[in-house]
């Protein structure tokens, strides 16, 4: 018992306890709002939501691994993204909405994407997915009408259902021999 009040005493001195919390940091300023759970920090939003975004790798002394549902939802003034290495998860509609998002980089440690992910990001016409993805969910893509291409890394054994639908610039997309589901 003593060991686990020690445990949990120093996991909230630096700052990351095990149990989820809201939190919010200014780093480069910008606001960062996130949650901490087991260690590590969701990213949730930031203000102002606006221009080139660079999600920081470390937020709350916590590393960033997953980028939340709808976290950046609507944030149509959006124009690039750089997500950090070590993010592991993108959620639910995280950049759904974002219609003035033109560039996207993702590191190669992002291995889910959620459903809607990048629904109506109109303006985004190149997506280089990551080698350690293994899933595109229903409707990831949906109406990025714009896209024109997208390199889906051998790895990926899924591709959900209209993960495309809408994309009327995308004539070609190469489909590698790992996928065993569409």
């Amino acid at each position: 018992m003593k060991a686990m009040c020690r445990f949990f005493a120093a996991a909230w001195l630096i700052g990351c306890s095990l149990f989820a919390h809201a939190e919010t940091s200014k780093v480069n300023g910008r606001t960062w709002t996130y949650e901490i759970s087991g260690g590590v920090a969701t990213v949730t939003g930031v203000s102002p939501a606006i221009d080139e975004l660079t999600i920081p790798s470390v937020l709350g002394g916590c590393p960033v691994r997953k980028i939340g549902s709808s976290a950046f939802f609507g944030c149509g003034a959006i124009t690039q993204v750089t997500i950090p290495e070590g993010v592991a998860s993108i959620g639910y509609n995280a950049f759904s909405e974002c219609s003035g998002l033109e560039k996207l980089t993702m590191p190669d440690s992002v291995a889910a994407i959620g459903e809607y992910a990048f629904q109506e990001c109109s303006s985004l016409k190149s997506v280089k997915l990551p080698k350690s993805l293994r899933r595109i969910e229903e409707n990831c893509f949906w109406k990025c009408s714009a896209l024109e291409t997208i390199e889906i890394p051998f790895g990926v054994e899924y591709i959900g259902s209209s993960a495309f639908y809408a994309c009327n610039a995308l004539t070609f997309v190469e489909i590698p021999e790992s996928v065993v589901e569409i």
